[in-house]
């Protein structure tokens, strides 16, 4: 079956989903243990282009995996391999974050979620845009569409069936007199 692309599109969180998702961090409870929420937030460093990272001072970014039970918050993981993590989205039938990035290419990584919440690379595909800010599952959760500042740009990326991306399908600005 296509998917329907002019259908609308509504974000719709996962069941699981504990209904808080702000800035880079998007929380869900643990399937493994209904006491458990965990909270993925993306954090530091510097975007392209800012002085203090061209002076030696750009700080590690991470995207954290933490722990928040009746007892406590601990860290689960702490990965460090995405440099401007602006916005963080799990597939809700896949076990993998997307996280737009404005350094490098101005990519969208996905990431795999292990059972114990650790973060590994699938891949990272280009937005098609710059400064890629905001994305969004189609109600089939087959395709990303993401929101990017520079051109007013938006794309929409296919997802794989490991949950990994392909390259941009569409494309277009949304530039033009207000």
């Amino acid at each position: 079956m296509k998917a329907d692309l002019t259908a609308p599109v509504l974000p719709v969180p996962p069941p699981e989903c504990a209904a808080a998702r702000t800035g880079s961090a998007y929380l869900y409870k643990d399937r493994a243990e209904p006491q458990s929420i965990i909270l993925f937030a993306g954090s530091g460093g510097c975007d392209s282009g800012d002085s203090a990272c061209s002076n030696g001072n750009a700080s590690t970014t991470v995207i954290t995996s933490l722990e928040i039970t009746d007892s406590g918050v601990k860290v689960v993981d702490a990965t460090d391999f995405v440099f401007s993590p602006k916005w963080l989205l799990q597939h809700p039938e896949k076990g993998v974050l997307y996280s737009t990035d404005s350094s490098k290419e101005l990519d969208v990584d996905a990431m795999s979620i292990s059972s114990d919440n650790k973060l590994t690379v699938l891949n990272s595909v280009p937005s098609a845009g710059g400064d890629p800010v905001h994305t969004v599952l189609d109600f089939l959760n087959k395709y990303i569409f993401v929101a990017s500042y520079t051109g007013s740009t938006l794309s929409v990326l296919p997802v794989n069936t490991d949950g990994s991306l392909a390259r941009w399908l569409a494309s277009c600005s949304t530039m033009g007199a207000a």
